[in-house]
């Protein structure tokens, strides 16, 4: 029999508080002025500086130029197909080149539809710098190219590596992990192009049913937020990526996704400086370049209202809030960076608010870029229609004094720092010839090499929180089992298995609860010959831990007991369903659930990107390392801890019997 040499550890007794209520106001950043261009501006971030360049290039903008530069629109869309569906945009239509040479914007944001090849997306964003036509003396300076490069569940890089995500970060404990993984990711990022993470989110998970951070966020404590936030921001910056710490001042203890309503919380300034406001402290003190406010009503924070484009009064989202963005981030906390809204064609904000209206108040509020301010989702034509008239309206209100200058040339002049800071300024000087950019792309995004050191940070974190029979390892005599909600998970256990020389003989079926009979005989003839058995969870939303997918887990696991059978339960998204499985012999949660779509031995540089979470915990499961993590969040059921953050049991070797 084997048996695991078992230490325990528990994951927050080696995380002190980064940064406390007590030392918020403290954490301020260097306004120091620099004497020449030869410097950079600011060690930290977009920290306004005197600079000479800065002054010229501002005052070679006119008024619709700086406006412009503090807008960030996306390229998500292209046209649409014969479903009436919007299809992504993959190359520069002449229209949209025309346009960026007409408007001076700050930045473009890109999306995973932008992005679905190495050539392809290199292509795409050399075609924006070129079309955006850069030159100081006339006001123009080169773009912040932007996506959502988070890490697992949140990745915009659909053919490089997805890393496993910030609470398998959490899991996995290691500074060193996080900053590994934060620097593969911008060395993939910048071999494209890019130059600005939205990233990394800083989050609280400490609301379960939040239905939009989960797995985004490293874990559900101040403490482990703040201490992975720090060594995140520095594996980006030390590849000369800009870092954008969000979405603050805290989404993770919403009930409501921002995207599709607006969220209220009852939290008080006390309760925030205490918690939420803790790791964004603790990311301004690292530098981090940008942060990103959040469309979130604190109701007894917050106690302006305007009137809503419905006619109805309605309370101010920090993302509006001159309480949050000027007494609270600049204020108290000292940030001197760029601010930057999130997407306001999201509904928290597009469905209460004017375009105009929403742009007015968050400008006025201390804001400097306006991210995605008019909605993509239309045909090329009306898209730039839309965004024409954007910028010559918001640039009337600036005349007009509705918004007022002083506020405009703060904020240009923190995003022109930013962009010298980061090389951004300069990024089209001494470059190499595109076709060797895109090679050089090949190389670097998706390797072989980021994609093992990926799996090898994934595999750490794998956590075990429950062996009660010693139902682990799975050895090569052992006959397995596997169930898993999706095709693309059986990709993950045919790869698995295929890793190791000594694993388990394994058959693997996708379950379907709503067509039970399509998988009955395979079923039952795999039971028949199983001396284990692993069921595969996804669990996306908290309210789904009692669904009839659960039922049908519940079942199979009566069945095995039953008939003798060991099992071993995988989470492999929300670990909160850890909680509502304690009949099964092992549990082991792996923090991201993706599968695999293509074969991952092929790199050739525009090989699709797989999750490596599930692999991981598999090839533990069989044996192939040991357990390492320890949950970033605690497990609760019907009221009651089942499980404490911490727990975990770490075997530090297997030992024959």
């Amino acid at each position: 029999m084997i048996q695991p040499s078992v230490s325990r550890r528990n994951a927050l007794g080696t995380f002190g508080l980064f940064a406390t209520a007590a030392g918020l106001a403290a954490c301020t950043q260097s306004n120091d002025a620099q004497e020449n261009d030869s410097q950079p501006a600011s060690s930290q971030g977009g920290a306004v500086v005197s600079s000479d360049r800065i002054g010229s290039i501002l005052a070679a903008m006119s008024t619709k130029q700086k406006i412009e530069q503090m807008i960030v629109p996306s390229v998500r869309y292209n046209s649409t197909n014969a479903e009436g569906e919007m299809v992504g945009l993959t190359e520069l239509p002449p229209a949209m080149a025309e346009a960026l040479g007409k408007h001076a914007f700050g930045g473009i944001l890109l999306y995973a539809e932008n992005i679905q090849g190495n050539e392809q997306a290199a292509r795409l964003v050399d075609a924006l710098q070129v079309a955006n036509a850069p030159d100081e003396s006339a006001g123009r300076v080169p773009l912040i190219i932007s996506t959502d490069q988070e890490g697992g569940y949140s990745h915009r890089i659909t053919n490089g590596c997805q890393m496993c995500g910030n609470m398998a970060l959490g899991a996995n404990g290691s500074e060193q992990d996080v900053q590994q993984a934060a620097a593969l990711m911008a060395e993939e990022l910048l071999a494209l192009g890019i130059n600005c993470d939205l990233a990394p989110d800083v989050d609280i998970n400490n609301n379960p049913e939040n239905p939009v951070i989960g797995v985004r966020s490293f874990g559900d404590t101040a403490e482990l937020v703040s201490q992975l936030a720090v060594p995140f921001i520095t594996g980006l910056h030390n590849q000369g990526v800009i870092a954008c710490a969000k979405h603050f001042p805290g989404h993770g203890n919403t009930n409501t996704d921002s995207h599709t309503g607006l969220p209220s919380i009852d939290l008080t300034l006390d309760d925030l400086r205490s918690n939420e406001l803790v790791p964004f402290a603790a990311a301004i003190n690292a530098g981090v370049d940008m942060v990103m406010c959040a469309h979130i009503v604190f109701p007894t924070i917050e106690t302006s209202s305007v009137v809503s484009k419905e006619g109805t009064p309605i309370t101010l989202p920090a993302t509006l809030s001159k309480v949050f963005i000027n007494d609270l981030l600049r204020t108290e906390l000292g940030f001197s960076g760029v601010v930057s809204t999130d997407s306001l064609v999201m509904d928290a904000v597009a469905k209460h608010f004017d375009p105009l209206d929403a742009a007015s108040l968050a400008i006025n509020a201390g804001a400097d870029m306006l991210l995605e301010p008019v909605d993509p989702a239309q045909s090329i034509a009306n898209y730039l229609d839309a965004l024409d008239s954007y910028v010559n309206s918001l640039a009337g209100l600036v005349e007009e004094g509705t918004i007022p200058m002083a506020a405009v040339d703060a904020a240009v002049t923190r995003i022109l720092t930013l962009k010298l800071n980061r090389n951004v300024l300069d990024c089209r000087t001494s470059l190499a010839p595109l076709d060797e950019r895109i090679a050089q792309a090949k190389q670097v995004v998706g390797s072989q090499q980021h994609h093992a050191t990926e799996y090898a940070i994934a595999q750490r974190a794998v956590t075990l929180v429950q062996d009660s029979t010693g139902a682990l390892p799975l050895r090569a005599d052992d006959q397995v089992f596997v169930l898993v909600p999706y095709e693309s998970q059986l990709a993950s256990v045919t790869y698995a298995a295929k890793l190791l020389a000594s694993a388990p003989t394994v058959q693997a079926l996708c379950y379907d609860t709503t067509d039970a009979k399509k998988y009955a005989t395979q079923f039952k003839q795999a039971m028949q010959t199983a001396t284990a058995v692993v069921i595969v969870s996804s669990l996306y939303d908290v309210k789904d831990v009692d669904s009839a997918i659960a039922s049908y887990i519940d079942g199979v696991l009566e069945q095995c007991a039953a008939e003798g059978k060991r099992t071993v339960l995988i989470s492999s998204q929300l670990p909160y369903d850890l909680g509502r499985y304690p009949q099964a012999d092992a549990l082991i949660a792996c923090y991201y659930a993706a599968g695999i779509t293509v074969d991952p031995v092929a790199f050739n540089g525009e090989t699709v990107g797989w999750g490596p979470n599930l692999v991981a915990a598999l090839c533990t499961a069989f044996g192939d390392g040991t357990f390492q993590g320890t949950l970033p969040v605690e497990v609760a059921r019907d009221g009651f801890v089942v499980f404490e953050r911490g727990s975990g049991i770490t075997y530090d070797t297997w030992e024959e019997e």
